[in-house]
C-alpha cells in the first residue's frame, strides 16, 4: 500500500515540524510549505491525500489558500483541515473541516489519522522504549519528547535495574547511556546479548563518554544501531527512533 501523503501549510517551523515528526512515524510522507503561494502549486502538483492549512499565514491567509484550493478543479476535491487560532471566518466548503489550533498536539493527529484512516492510538500497541541514564533531567526531557511522539517510556538510573526492566519489560527499544552505575553500558549490552529472549532488542547509545572507534565497534557487535553524543539534537534522535522501530534501518551505523 502506497504511503499517503499530507501537506503541511504553517507559518512556524516548529508547528511543522512536531508534525511531520509524528506522522513520519506512523509511515506517513509529509511535504511542508511555509507560505500559501507555495501550498497552491505543491498542492496542484502533488495531490496529496490531506491537506493542513495554517490559519495565521504570512501574506496569503489560510483562508484564502482553502479558498483557492477549493476553486480550482485539480485541487478541489483534496481533503483541508483548517488549523483555526481565531473562530473561523471561512464560508461553508465541501471537504474542510476546522479545529481550534490551541489543542493538544495529540488531538491534532487524532484528527488526522481520522481523515486518512490511520489506525487510531487506542487501537495501536504503542511502542515501549527504556531509558536508562543517571541523569535524571535527561530522563525527563526524553521522556517527555517521547511521549509527546506517542510512546510509552520506562526509566533506570543503574545499569542493574535497565537489565531488569528490559528483562521483564521486553521494551521495543532501549536508550542506553555508557557511564552508568552498578553495571555500565557495555555491561548491559553484554547480558543482554547473551540473554536469547532479550537479545534483538535494538539499542541506541547516548553519552557523554568520548568513545574510540574500537568502543564503537564493540558496542555495535552487542546490538547497538547508533550512537548519539550528549547534548544531543532532539529532531535526529527522534527521526532514528522512529526509522528503528519502523523497521527502516538497514544496519548500524556511527
Amino acid at each position: 500500500m502506497a504511503k499517503p501523503h499530507v501537506l503541511i501549510v504553517d507559518g512556524e517551523p516548529e508547528a511543522r515540524r512536531l508534525i511531520r515528526q509524528s506522522l513520519e512515524s506512523e509511515g506517513v510522507t509529509v511535504i511542508e510549505a511555509a507560505r500559501g503561494d507555495v501550498a497552491l502549486e505543491l498542492a496542484k502538483r502533488l495531490l496529496p491525500e490531506l491537506i493542513l492549512v495554517d490559519s495565521g499565514l504570512p501574506g496569503m491567509t489560510g483562508a484564502e489558500v482553502v479558498q483557492r484550493l477549493k476553486a480550482e478543479v485539480i485541487t478541489s476535491h483534496l481533503p483541508i483541515l483548517y488549523m483555526m487560532i481565531e473562530p473561523a471566518s471561512l464560508p461553508p466548503l465541501g471537504g474542510v473541516e476546522t479545529i481550534p489550533k490551541h489543542l493538544a498536539h495529540g488531538e491534532v493527529l487524532d484528527k488526522v489519522r481520522e481523515l486518512l484512516a490511520l489506525p487510531s492510538r487506542s487501537s495501536q500497541r504503542r511502542r515501549r522504549i527504556l531509558i536508562a541514564d543517571d541523569e535524571p533531567d535527561i530522563v525527563d526531557i526524553l521522556a517527555t519528547q517521547l511521549t509527546a511522539q506517542g510512546y510509552e517510556t520506562l526509566a533506570a538510573h543503574d545499569g542493574f535495574t535497565a537489565l531488569q526492566f528490559a528483562r521483564h519489560e521486553k521494551p521495543d527499544l532501549v536508550i542506553l547511556d555508557l557511564h552508568l552505575p552498578k553495571l555500565d553500558g557495555f555491561q548491559v549490552m553484554k547480558m543482554l546479548k547473551a540473554d536469547q529472549e532479550v537479545g534483538l532488542i535494538p539499542i541506541i547509545v547516548l553519552t557523554g563518554v568520548y568513545l574510540t572507534d574500537q568502543d564503537k565497534q564493540t558496542g555495535l557487535r552487542l546490538g547497538a544501531v547508533r550512537y548519539f553524543t550528549k547534548p544531543y539534537e532532539a529532531t535526529a534522535l527522534l527521526k532514528e527512533i522512529a526509522q528503528v522501530l519502523g523497521g527502516t534501518r538497514r544496519g548500524p551505523t556511527t
